[in-house]
């Protein structure tokens, strides 16, 4: 028993940082990784964004004995798909438990610095720009509400892109 805890102490202080088994583990399953751009707990389990050569990945990590592994992909884009838009968006709706629920995104205009989830009591999201990428996601407590709608703003507050149904949300939910 002591030789089992001594063993598991120094496993446990030789073991690498997080975000380097996070990167090892996605970099063994997903050849076409480049670099982190985000690293996100989520209960025992990791949500990792990334970037290949001309994708933006998030993937959901499960914890194993020694490391992580990928237990599903929750965004894969292009870089370039939709650059005439100032975002995008894409919507995860899980079980809360095993699976997140978020909303994320890639940002292609630089002047936006707010992205705001109408649809989810206003919520702001987060904004990660890391390089030349910037990402937005919110992990939420339950289900998206629908009609999902977001409103991505600049520094000012003027409305840069919107999507969804504003007017079913009521005025007070405007900004």
């Amino acid at each position: 028993m002591i030789l089992a805890t001594v063993l598991w102490t120094y496993l446990e202080w030789v073991r690498p940082p997080v975000n380097q088994l996070a990167e090892r583990s996605i970099r063994e399953q997903d050849p076409s990784y480049q670099e982190m751009i985000h690293l996100q707990a989520w209960g025992d389990q990791l949500v990792v964004y990334y970037r290949t050569n001309d994708k933006v990945a998030a993937v959901l990590l499960h914890k194993k004995m020694l490391g992580y592994e990928i237990a599903g992909y929750l965004l894969k884009n292009e870089l370039n798909e939709m650059q005439s838009k100032a975002i995008s968006w894409n919507g995860n709706g899980g079980d809360g438990k095993e699976h997140p629920n978020l909303l994320h995104g890639i940002v292609y205009d630089p002047a936006v610095t707010q992205v705001i989830l109408i649809s989810e009591r206003s919520k702001g999201a987060t904004i990660i720009r890391n390089g030349s990428t910037t990402i937005w996601f919110s992990i939420l407590d339950d289900q998206p509400q629908l009609p999902i709608t977001i409103r991505a703003t600049d520094k000012n507050g003027k409305p840069l892109y919107e999507t969804g149904v504003m007017e079913h949300w009521g005025e007070q939910k405007r900004l």
